[in-house]
């Protein structure tokens, strides 16, 4: 949750209410209705942008829980597999990063 300073909002309405009404009339009810306003929508952005990164952060914990629990079936069918079927992938290089795989569960033999 951001923090929004309002003294400096306060300060930036100010300028920017005085801005816009230049020669015009700046009756001091009419200035803090204003404030108040601004004020008012800048938190609500606030709110309901913090509001939804919450929403997206529980919806993120709830699919990383659902794919660990997938990822533990994954494992659990792998470990029943006899790798019948293998493929040999040597090293380009001649050096000793080559590596057998199981051609039915993908494990790294």
């Amino acid at each position: 949750m951001r923090e929004i300073d309002i003294g400096k909002l306060v300060e930036h309405l100010l300028l920017q209410y005085c801005k816009d009404n230049i020669g015009g009339f700046t009756d001091p009810k009419i200035m803090s209705k204003y404030i108040g306003d601004e004020v008012k929508r800048i938190q609500s952005i606030s709110d309901d942008i913090d509001y939804y990164n919450e929403n997206i952060n529980n919806i993120q914990k709830e699919m990383m829980s659902k794919i660990d629990a997938e990822s533990v079936k994954i494992r659990n069918v792998k470990k029943t597999c006899k790798h019948e079927l293998t493929k040999y992938y040597p090293d380009a290089s001649g050096n000793n990063d080559s590596w057998t795989e199981c051609s039915i569960c993908g494990t790294t033999l």
